[in-house]
Order: structure tokens, then sequence, then C-alpha cells
């Protein structure tokens, strides 16, 4: 069997730059970028095999499939923020972790997101930030009916994706959401997480009808060395599987708070 390299998706900092590691000798296409500008896209290719390598969709899932319809690849490969965001994770998430992920979301208009940014005065000399939110307007109430990610389409299969999707988390996630995937609560046909309890090995046919195998491998997370031993939230089991009582709780959870993800060696 022959085999292509392996791949390993990767957070690797606190600012949430995500990298794809990638073997020196892989052959590869560049293409356009997405139109909006914090997701990136690069087209691997080797013998007819094709491999999309996309990063920080921030919850666009038709954007993957566009994609997808574009480029015919057998397989999407993505990496940095995914958008595991749920209908309850504007309540769950802290306004300061929330600000963060509104203001590089895809998916809600440019004049709420004016209306956001309205909420926050720089002070004069510049070294600080006022923040303007009060009971009747905040950021929470101007999200109310909002969509930050298509993940509750994807759930109830209103969403489908159309080609298998490997992915890690990144930064910028509930760390519920991603705990019900891990637990088996959550499934998403087509949708394949890789993390520290999970590796995916891809199979793919050439033009030439050699089997190919690539083997995907990565962590999701921010890297912060202060955070390595500290798991953040405290879970409530029965938050993450509610009555399923069919449901292990011999996984760990992952590290990290909802809206706020970090790798631990815990």
């Amino acid at each position: 069997m022959e085999k292509f390299n392996t791949f390993s998706p990767t957070t690797t900092t606190d600012s949430s730059r995500d990298t794809l590691a990638q073997h020196s000798t892989e052959h590869s296409t560049a293409h356009t970028p997405m139109e909006h500008t914090a997701t990136h896209v690069r087209l691997l290719e080797q013998d007819g095999a094709r491999i999309l390598v996309v990063a920080d969709i921030r919850g666009h899932f038709t954007r993957l499939n566009e994609l997808a319809q574009i480029h015919k690849p057998d397989a999407i490969v993505h990496t940095g923020n995914f958008g595991f965001l749920d209908e309850h994770s504007v309540a769950r998430i802290h306004e300061s972790y929330l600000r963060h992920i509104v203001e590089f979301s895809p998916l809600l208009p440019q004049h709420l997101i004016l209306q956001i940014s309205q909420l926050s005065k720089v002070s004069p000399s510049g070294d600080s930030v006022h923040h303007l939110s009060n009971d009747n307007v905040n950021l929470k109430t101007l999200l109310q009916h909002q969509n930050i990610s298509q993940l509750p389409q994807l759930l109830s299969g209103e969403l489908t994706l159309d080609v298998p999707v490997y992915t890690i988390y990144g930064m910028c996630e509930d760390s519920y959401v991603i705990n019900r995937f891990r637990y088996g609560v959550y499934n998403v046909p087509n949708l394949h997480i890789i993390d520290d309890c999970n590796m995916h090995r891809l199979h793919i046919t050439t033009a030439t009808g050699k089997l190919q195998s690539i083997l995907l491998t990565g962590i999701g997370g921010a890297l912060s060395y202060h955070k390595l031993f500290h798991q953040g939230t405290t879970h409530n089991f029965a938050d993450i599987v509610g009555n399923n009582t069919a449901v292990q709780d011999s996984v760990i959870p992952i590290s990290g708070d909802p809206g706020n993800i970090w790798i631990t060696i815990l």
C-alpha cells in the first residue's frame, strides 16, 4: 500500500494562529482564498487524489459545500476555529470571549457588527477599552435570534456536509458543544473530529487505481503554558449528556471554558 504523508492540524498560540504541519515533499496547488479574509484555502493534489485544506471556517458550513463543488476534493481537512457553537452557546460564553467570536463571524450582517462595535469605546490615551453595555443593550441581547454558527442546522439534518470533513477544534469554541461530540451526544454525518482521543486514517483511490493512505492526527485549542495543568470549567456530566444514560463517563472532558479552549497535559 502506498502512503501519503501524515497530516497534523494543530493550534499553537494564544492568538489562535493555526497551522497545518506538512511534509516538505508534499505537492500542492495554491488556490484563491475565500472572500472572508479570516479563512484560508489550499488544495493538495497527488496522483489524482485531492485534499482541500481549509482554515477558520467559523461556522459557515455551507461554504465548505461550495468549496467541495468547486474543487471536487476527496476530503476536506480543517484547522482553526471550526464553529462548535450551538443555539445555547451565546448564553454560556462570557462576553469577553463572545466579542472575539462575533468580531470575525462570516454569518453576522455588517450592520449588526457595527452595533456591536459601538458597545466599546477606546480611551483617549488608547491604553484601555471601556465597555458601554447595560442591562437593556448588550452583546447578548444584540445576538438574540442571530446565527453565529450553522452547527444547529447540521445537527438537525437541515444542512449536510457533501464530503468527509476532518477537523480539530480551535481556540474560540464552546467546550460544552465539543464535549457533546466527544461523548457521542452530538453526531454529524461526514464530520470527524481529530483530537487527543481520536486520529483518523483516510483511504483514497487515485486516478491510477492506487490506494493512498493518509493518517490524520492533531490537537486543538490554544497553547498557553500557564494553563498546561489547568482543566478549566468543571463540567456537570449531566449538563453534557442529559438523560443519555448509555454514555460512558470514562472519557476526560476537553480543557477550557465555553468560548476559550486550550491544550493541557492533564
